[in-house]
């Protein structure tokens, strides 16, 4: 996600630029290029599944001069290129604007614009009838579908506008703020979820069928004239969910003017139409937002799990019933504090959040039994919370499960923590034991940086687990800290090795500062497995440039690599720009016929208006 650097930081940026770095006295990586998208903003990214193709989609921000959109979608054949060549790509034109993940302009808080599958790829943008919608709203939703993008020059084979196409354009047909798009594991379709809207876009075609939940569904509660019944699932994380027959769509209402209300739509695919709505709130509204945030369907298909600020929700997809919602005033999800709040299994839901009743924010973790909800009453097993009475806030912001489904590692602002998963019926710890790594980095600080540094970032993920080889597994957090002696932000992946009794986070310092005198040091904002999985690699946001980015000896740290059964770093790769995207870096398969490591990362370069594409072959 990227906003705008701010404008008293033009100066700034501009003397960054100029800034040099030197890394780790470590071999180059094979090699690596840094590609002009020729449109600015990169908003999103993505790999195919099996890791061939690329698709970057980028926003064309209203109000810059000459701004071109040629380039707004790029296609990249991730298997073409060489040693000394970069990967050939198409450049796509469309439409669309930049999110905004702190609400300082247009309010377009999304979570993906990109998805992919082996042969079909669906992106999306959002912006303005009118042109303004820089520091306005948006009133628009564009939705392009590429049915074959294993072509030698993919093309967009049908482009969707949605939403105001005049003056007189009714309030309930309004689209923007679109959210999320999910391809259904068999590949036939896409569901994309934006303001006043459920759309469904097949595959094999292009064609749109969409469903206006703008005005069909009646007045809001506490809105007894409004017909409309607006709503937009603007600030969640994920409000769309898939299965091979259904989708779960999350969206909010404001009920009396002014609180968001989280309402559920169970979708059945094909064909298209609505089995469930319903409204998500307490009997007595709060005076507080209630907007969703997240939402994940179990591994067994049946039952999904739909976070909200303050409540949880359950629905049984066999049947399409909803099965209540637990509330609990104290506990908040917020949009880029909690970067996911529910992740799950056949068996349980492990959810985030922060308990807000005492002296500061603390984390919080519920566990669900997805066997044995009640229906009316559901409750959590076991729960798990931070010491209140500190005076330092100490939240959640994401959380991963390993792929044997036996462990879920958290992150919290400066603490790790592994929460074993029983096998039905086991017993849960009684409490956890943080896992620090003696460094004191906090997952949190990018909002720091954003507030003070050259421009906003957008943090993607924090914590990735290693599936287990040969036995062993590693998990990986990242988070910064400030060195208050040189003025300047550095950047750490903690390790936790499985096999270490008892457990322990290792500290990896990431870059040392660097020495521009306007240097702001280095921000992780996401992270990657490679696709072998003996490598971890992470995008930070590191606002000094490589004077040559292209060549062998690579200097900065943009994107660092790290082998997972040393924990130590590896050959990283400098390029330039400022990363700013919703996933900012992806893995795909290897070039030609040797097994190499590829990556694609983005970033814009704000001097000269234009977003980055850099690619990484590690051998």
């Amino acid at each position: 996600m990227f906003a705008l650097p701010r404008a008293h930081c033009a100066v700034a940026v501009a003397a960054v630029l100029i800034a040099h770095f030197s890394s780790p006295a470590t071999a180059a990586p094979q090699w690596g290029h840094e590609v002009s998208l020729g449109a600015p903003f990169p908003v999103d990214s993505g790999v195919s599944y099996n890791g061939r193709r690329g698709v970057i989609r980028s926003g064309i921000t209203t109000g810059l001069p000459s701004v071109s959109n040629a380039g707004a979608i790029t296609v990249w054949d991730l298997t073409s290129g060489s040693t000394g060549s970069a990967p050939t790509f198409t450049a796509l034109p469309a439409l669309g604007e930049t999110p905004d993940p702190y609400l300082l302009g247009n309010q377009w808080q999304p979570s993906d614009c990109v998805a992919i599958a082996n042969i079909f790829a669906v992106t999306t943008g959002s912006g303005s009838f009118d042109g303004t919608a820089f520091g306005g709203e948006h009133d628009q939703t564009y939705i392009e579908a590429l049915i074959n993008i294993n072509l030698a020059a993919p093309s967009i084979v049908q482009s969707h506008l949605i939403g105001r196409t005049s003056s007189s354009t009714h309030d309930w047909e309004l689209a923007g703020h679109v959210n999320d798009i999910e391809i259904t594991r068999e590949g036939d379709f896409a569901i994309v979820n934006d303001r006043n809207w459920i759309h469904r876009i097949e595959l094999s075609t292009g064609a749109r069928t969409s469903i206006n939940i703008g005005y069909d569904w009646g007045p809001a509660p506490g809105n007894p004239g409004d017909p409309a019944n607006l709503c937009t699932p603007n600030g969640a994380v994920d409000s769309v969910a898939v299965i091979a027959d259904r989708a779960v769509v999350t969206t909010s209402r404001l009920e009396f003017g002014i609180i968001p209300v989280t309402w559920v739509y169970l979708v059945q695919i094909d064909p298209f139409q609505i089995v469930l709505e319903q409204r998500v709130a307490p009997a007595v509204l709060p005076e507080a937002p209630l907007g969703p945030h997240d939402v994940a369907v179990s591994l067994s298909n049946d039952i999904a799990v739909v976070t909200s600020n303050r409540m949880v929700s359950f629905f049984d997809l066999s049947n399409d019933t909803y099965l209540g919602m637990y509330y609990r005033p104290q506990l908040t999800r917020t949009y880029q504090i909690q970067v996911d709040s529910v992740e799950i299994t056949e068996n349980y839901a492990v959810v985030l959040s922060d308990n807000v009743s005492g002296t500061s924010a603390q984390w919080h973790i519920d566990v669900f039994d997805l066997t044995a909800i009640t229906p009316g009453a559901p409750s959590a097993v076991v729960q798990y919370s931070g010491d209140l009475g500190l005076e330092s806030a100490n939240r959640t912001h994401d959380l991963a499960i390993n792929k044997e489904r036996t462990r879920t590692v958290i992150r919290t602002s400066f603490d790790n923590f592994v929460l074993p998963l029983p096998i039905p019926g086991g017993s849960f710890p009684t409490a956890l034991t943080p896992l620090n790594s003696g460094v004191g980095s906090d997952a949190h600080l990018f909002r720091q940086y954003s507030s003070s540094g050259p421009y906003e970032v957008f943090s993607s993920d924090s914590v990735v687990v290693q599936p287990e080889i040969s036995g062993a597994q590693v998990a990986s957090t990242i988070g910064a800290t400030f060195d208050f002696g040189t003025g300047r932000y550095v950047a750490h992946v903690d390790f936790i090795d499985f096999s270490g009794n008892p457990l322990a986070a290792a500290a990896q310092s990431m870059f040392a500062p660097g020495g521009g005198q306007l240097d702001f040091g280095a921000i992780p904002l996401d992270l990657e497995l490679t696709r072998d999985r003996a490598e971890l690699v992470v995008r930070s946001a590191a606002p000094w440039v490589d004077a040559t980015p292209n060549a062998a000896a690579a200097v900065g740290d943009d994107l660092a690599f790290f082998s997972l059964s040393a924990q130590t770093q590896l050959p990283s790769h400098g390029g330039s720009g400022f990363p700013a995207a919703l996933d900012c870096v992806s893995v795909g398969a290897s070039a030609g016929t040797n097994p190499r490591k590829r990556v694609l990362s983005v970033s814009e370069d704000p001097i000269n208006n234009v977003g980055l594409a850099h690619i990484v072959d590690r051998p």
